[in-house]
């Protein structure tokens, strides 16, 4: 028996090792089951804001009258006189999935006079047929044109909800689309001295919006509550610096007094000195601070905004400048109204007069006007050194020129080790186009880059018109428009030979793409032997603006002006040629002997539109 027993132990150990080792061989099958949820959604919502206007003695109900706001003026009088009356019905839907609020502003364009003052305005809440021009003055009389003109928080507010929603609060019935009418009403009193004047150069009616905290998540419906109307800041001409402390490290300015306020901070503090190792280096106080700013700015075209930091006084930015997807428009700076003088090597304009080791981002510049001489002049940056970052930066409607230094779209000199990304110059953009001399230089990101440096370009469209203008003063076999480029206009003394080949191997380029439009098909004329004057004739044009300055119109054989290239000489040869401007990087400059660009790079898509 116990023999039996022992056996039978024994075989079952065995069994349960021989089980045991081909599980270790096996996969476990376990019992399953499942349960699922499809077609979740996160998408995010839309602010979609449409406008129309109406005349004011049509009837607002009826839906054919409504007219697309398309930029054209809907008030356009010139006969006004005491007691004349206009009034409109506008209308403002939302297309979107969110819910927003709006105001309605009224803007002027240039200097306001004091017409506005005696210009009432009324306003209707809900849009209504005027058939007399007394029934005006049943609406909400606001203020004059005067008061709504400098007041930056607009004429009317309102809240609209999207297509289809029932409002939670009874009182916030407007849902959809909302109408209203407003009236125009020169005062019957206006005596005589208000003849023959404008309000303005002109102004604009702007509808902005901005989130409404309607939609909820699961906390409520707080989260939006914050959310602003993106109202632009008009520059008076005016300094602010009171929004400064030494103890923040980031700030957010919210009017153009604030921004120019910004430039007189760092060009009237000191450097702060600390030393790396044994080499002295220099701060300034914004050095790891963050600028944002929290609307758009208008620079009103005044001359006098100053540079922020100065190439000159060695004053420079070191921190980060976040536009936060804003615009700046209207800047202007000409040496000659900032009465800088003439520094050679030295003077430095654009937005940023110098930047060190700093990052601008997420910003706009629209119609902005930056020319110099003897100087470095780039849109965003006169002068970039060091570290820098230049990230989601878009320039449209804007020249920068120079001359006989360097333009750039983005920058004017760089050096360091840099980068470029989500830049946008496109076709609107004229870099270049100042009277000049041989050693100009224009590029559409930088105008002239230091070969000590890296740069590297990622996702950026270049389309800007390339205005060599250093070859109007030169006859064609000089080339100088060599000096330019779509990307970098010089890449400093860096050649692989002394005939053709400039190099950029400090450069790379990742989904850049580059368009050569009409503009980029040069006509040279020389026009009377190997002296001047020449004509330059660009996209069927003469634009030989040196002879136009400075030795006047060059004529035919008959002493006809030429105003295209379509004219012989006293030997009846045409004495011009076509030259095709490919440059992406151009090469360094020896006066009138320039070395050949370069029209292909890695990463580069380049698109011809002008063959």
């Amino acid at each position: 028996m116990k023999t039996n027993g022992l056996k039978t132990l024994m075989a079952s150990l065995v069994a349960i090792v021989i089980c045991f080792t081909m599980l270790l061989g096996t996969t476990f099958a376990w019992f399953t089951d499942s349960v699922s949820s499809s077609n979740n959604i996160i998408a995010s919502g839309l602010l979609d804001i449409n406008t129309y206007w109406m005349e004011g003695g049509q009837d607002p109900t009826d839906e054919y009258n409504w007219i697309e706001f398309n930029g054209s003026p809907i008030f356009n009088y010139e006969k006004w006189e005491p007691g004349y009356v206009e009034a409109k019905h506008l209308k403002i839907t939302n297309d979107g999935t969110l819910a927003f609020k709006y105001k309605l502003v009224i803007a002027p364009n240039g200097e306001v006079s004091d017409l506005a003052d005696v210009i009432d305005v009324y306003y209707f809440p809900t849009a209504t047929k005027l058939n007399a021009r007394e029934e005006v003055e049943n609406g909400v009389k606001v203020g004059t044109l005067a008061d709504l003109i400098t007041d930056p928080d607009g004429a009317a507010y309102g809240i609209l909800l999207p297509v289809g929603t029932t409002p939670n609060d009874p009182e916030k019935e407007i849902v959809g689309s909302v109408s209203v009418s407003i009236a125009f009403k020169m005062q019957e009193n206006a005596s005589v001295e208000y003849q023959g004047k404008s309000i303005g150069t002109s102004f604009d009616i702007n509808v902005y919006a901005t989130q409404y905290n309607f939609e909820e998540d699961t906390f409520g419906n707080d989260y939006d509550n914050d959310s602003q109307y993106n109202t632009p800041s008009k520059w008076d001409g005016t300094l602010d610096t009171s929004w400064y402390n030494d103890t923040d490290t980031e700030f957010t300015l919210t009017t153009a007094q604030q921004l120019a306020g910004f430039a007189k901070l760092l060009d009237e503090s000191e450097m702060i000195s600390f030393f790396a190792g044994e080499q002295e280096e220099f701060r300034s106080i914004f050095y790891g601070k963050t600028i944002k700013l929290d609307r758009d700015f208008d620079l009103a075209g005044q001359e006098c905004f100053e540079p922020i930091g100065s190439y000159r006084n060695d004053k420079f930015f070191d921190g980060t400048f976040d536009g936060q997807g804003h615009t700046i428009s209207n800047l202007s700076q000409t040496t000659w109204a900032l009465d800088n003088g003439y520094y050679y090597d030295d003077l430095g304009l654009g937005l940023f007069g110098a930047v060190q080791n700093a990052t601008i981002k997420n910003l706009k510049i629209d119609n902005a006007f930056v020319s110099g001489e003897n100087g470095l002049c780039g849109i965003v940056a006169a002068t970039a050194f060091g570290d820098c970052t230049f990230e989601n930066i878009t320039i449209t409607n804007s020249d920068v020129a120079d001359y006989q230094y360097y333009a750039g779209g983005i920058v004017g000199w760089a050096s360091g080790n840099q980068t470029y990304k989500g830049i946008v110059v496109d076709e609107s953009n004229v870099i270049g186009g100042q009277w000049g001399d041989f050693a100009n230089a224009n590029g559409g990101i930088i105008g002239g880059a230091s070969t000590s440096g890296t740069y590297h370009f990622e996702d950026c469209t270049i389309a800007c018109r390339i205005d060599a203008v250093n070859d109007v003063v030169s006859a064609y076999q000089w080339y100088c428009y060599r000096n330019c480029g779509m990307i970098i206009g010089k890449i400093d003394d860096y050649v692989k030979d002394e005939v053709t080949n400039v190099v950029a191997e400090n450069v790379t380029c990742e989904n850049v793409t580059v368009i050569y439009n009409d503009w980029a098909n040069y006509t040279y004329c020389e026009f009377a032997g190997t002296g001047y004057p020449y004509v330059r004739v660009q996209a069927g044009t003469s634009v030989d603006a040196y002879t136009n300055i400075r030795y006047g119109h060059p004529t035919d054989a008959n002493g006809n002006i030429v105003v295209d290239d379509n004219h012989v000489h006293n030997d009846g040869e045409a004495h011009h040629e076509l030259i095709e401007f490919d440059q992406l990087f151009g090469g360094p400059a020896n006066q009138r002997y320039c070395y050949y660009g370069i029209a292909e790079h890695p990463g580069v898509t380049v698109v011809y539109n002008n063959k």
